[in-house]
């Protein structure tokens, strides 16, 4: 029995512990992903690169970025590579960065007074840099740190078709990038985001969300069958005890089979018989708070074979006596030694 219990209680904390892993696991990924819908960005862990020699992959571990060795010409291999080559977290969190020979990359300055027209200043501005029309061109901007009394703003122009196109290619192999930016390179501070495909990283969090309540919900129905399963073996392991000991009884009482039942079998109920019939010693103590009247208080207290025995300080010993007495859950109340205020008696 002891060996199964070891057992058992090992298997829940290792249980236990597989349990709190993924759990930190989950809410470590749950922090990374709201902090970057609140942002609307976040560091990047993989970038598929697109430049006018093709698509690269560029991963980004604990900060030291590495480029993956094969350089292919459409996105569509580039996917393949992909899938082959990045964890599925990786694939989750893909950044495509288009190069400024694939794209307009250009900085322009403005006065501080051109913040609340900016947009319509930098979309004239696009009117003059891109070779696209209107329609064909995806765009976007983002100030950056300048000095006082002018505005940095960087610009980022793309072809919507192009960009399409590639979009698809990695789409049918079920991989869509989280944004789509501009930027010098693969360690560039400062990228333009054209696209922000930020949804997809709110519908991951949902998720998350979503699995740590179902299972918590489901730990704590599995805790309340274990819990049921528990209170109805104690309570049948009792009643059989119980059943056991009052057929005991009836063979003392009766003298069947007295004496194939042991000494030790007899004493043991007696006293249960016994441990049944006395008043639990947490109402004794109450009864004894009640009775002992305010000005006095006790210094000692002993219980052994029913009697209990205390020993204060405070008022007449005749008047602790009585209230003792009258309390109702003593009887044969007396003193030892009135000197020392000791009361000796007896519980009912």
């Amino acid at each position: 029995m002891i060996d199964n219990g070891n057992s058992a209680t090992r298997q829940l904390v290792i249980l236990a512990g597989l349990g709190w892993r993924w759990a930190r696991g989950c809410f470590d990924t749950l922090v990374k992903d709201l902090s970057a819908v609140r942002s609307g960005k976040s560091a990047w862990s993989a970038m598929l690169l697109w430049s006018s020699a093709g698509f690269r992959v560029v991963s980004n571990r604990s900060g030291q970025i590495s480029f993956k060795p094969k350089v292919v010409a459409t996105a569509g291999e580039a996917g393949t590579y992909i899938l082959k080559q990045l964890t599925a977290a990786e694939r989750q969190a893909l950044v495509l960065r288009i190069m400024p020979d694939r794209a307009i990359l250009q900085e322009i300055a403005l006065p501080r007074s051109a913040g609340p027209m900016l947009s319509a200043i930098v979309s004239n501005k696009i009117e003059g840099l891109s070779p696209w029309s209107q329609v064909d061109r995806l765009w976007g901007y983002a100030l950056r740190p300048s000095g006082e009394g002018a505005l940095s703003v960087h610009i980022g122009v793309v072809g919507r078709k192009a960009l399409a196109t590639h979009l698809e290619a990695l789409s049918v192999l079920g991989i869509r990038p989280v944004r789509v930016e501009v930027a010098a390179g693969p360690d560039s501070a400062f990228p333009v985001v054209i696209e922000d495909n930020n949804g997809i990283r709110a519908a991951r969090v949902g998720l998350i969300v979503k699995t740590i309540v179902g299972a918590c919900a489901a730990a704590l129905v599995g805790l309340g069958i274990v819990g049921v399963y528990l209170a109805m073996r104690d309570y049948a392991e009792l009643t059989r005890i119980e059943s056991r000991t009052e057929q005991l009884k009836r063979e003392l009482n009766t003298g069947a089979g007295a004496a194939a039942v042991s000494s030790k079998v007899s004493d043991a109920i007696r006293h249960v018989d016994r441990k049944a019939n006395e008043r639990p010693f947490v109402d004794t103590l109450n009864a004894l708070t009640e009775a002992i009247p305010d000005g006095s208080w006790l210094t000692s207290l002993d219980m052994a074979r029913g009697i209990l025995t205390v020993q204060g300080r405070g008022g007449p010993a005749p008047i602790v006596l009585q209230r003792i007495e009258q309390a109702g859950a003593f009887s044969s109340a007396n003193f030892a030694s009135s000197q020392l205020r000791r009361h000796h008696f007896s519980t009912r």
